[in-house]
């Protein structure tokens, strides 16, 4: 099951210390064996403390549910929508840069 852990760390740097996937098992209380594959999906600093901490996001895929640490599902990806062509050949104005209007404007 294809599964995003975030693991806090509080290194210096944000490089990772290790194999991601052995991160991964090593949080979630697996082997290494049970991650088939895991890639780094972000990696962010937190700063709102006194000492600065990096939170690595993991995607990866496990053979079995995990024994500790929080994991969530990985979320599927979002199907383009499509586009309808319109007849009409009258201009389209988008007024707004809100949420809706840079979706009309997107969509269009």
């Amino acid at each position: 099951m294809e599964v995003r852990v975030r693991i806090e760390r509080g290194h210096a740097r944000g490089d990772l210390p290790e194999d991601p996937a052995a991160l991964v098992a090593k949080h979630l209380g697996l082997r290494r064996e049970d991650i088939t594959w895991a890639r780094l999906r972000k990696r962010s600093l937190d700063a709102r403390k006194k000492s600065p901490n990096w939170l690595f996001t993991i995607d990866a895929e496990i053979a079995r549910p995990p024994r500790k640490g929080k994991a969530e599902p990985a979320p599927k990806p979002v199907p383009h929508l499509l586009s309808r062509t319109s007849t009409d050949k009258a201009p389209v104005v988008v007024v707004g840069a809100g949420p809706a209007g840079l979706f009309a404007a997107l969509h269009l």
